[in-house]
């Protein structure tokens, strides 16, 4: 290395230099910087992300919950605790004889669940004239408690029009407990 001119000697140090940075590079700074990136890409992301969150906050915040409760007491008011089955089956019987029609029968269903209330179907036979449908109709719809017409069927039979109407009612229970102190929860056989 001494019989070398200094020319070569530089260009060998040179040439050294630039492997030594080009190790360096490739085994040390190129994975750092792809990490970097990717890194960046992340934050940009996540700030992105950040952002939708923060509208969706905004956009719940400005809900005015004081009147959605107001509306879900008034709602709660047509859905009955306990379900009253019986009474509910006592209205329809009284509104087809406001309405002049002939109440055939009521068949239920079993009672289903429905998120947060239990649904009960119910199919009704009646029989009468057009109008007396239609009036019973409106009635079932402007009915205080929230029920559902699912289906209105109508047929001719000799003079009368038959009509089978299905409903579904709405409750927390359909199957109230029997209080501890009601007749008949004596056993006689003891």
């Amino acid at each position: 290395m001494n019989n070398l001119a200094p020319a070569y000697k530089w260009a060998i140090a040179i040439v050294l230099m630039l492997a030594v940075n080009g190790c360096v590079w490739f085994l040390f700074l190129e994975p750092a910087i792809e990490e970097s990136n990717q890194v960046k890409s992340e934050i940009e992301n996540r700030e992105i992300f950040q952002q939708q969150l923060e509208q969706r906050l905004e956009t719940l915040l400005a809900i005015d919950t004081g009147s959605l409760l107001v509306q879900q007491e008034e709602l709660e008011a047509l859905i009955p605790p306990n379900g009253q089955l019986r009474e509910l089956l006592a209205e329809l019987e009284k509104m087809a004889e406001e309405s002049g029609l002939t109440l055939n029968s009521i068949r239920g269903g079993n009672p289903s669940r429905d998120d947060e209330y239990m649904s009960l179907d119910l199919t009704i036979l009646l029989e009468g004239d057009y109008q007396e449908h239609f009036d019973y109709i409106k009635m079932l719809e402007n009915h205080e408690r929230l029920l559902a017409v699912d289906s209105f069927n109508l047929s001719r039979s000799g003079d009368s029009i038959n009509a089978n109407i299905q409903i579904s009612i709405y409750g927390d229970d359909f199957y109230p407990p029997t209080p501890y102190d009601a007749p008949g929860r004596d056993n006689p056989f003891q």
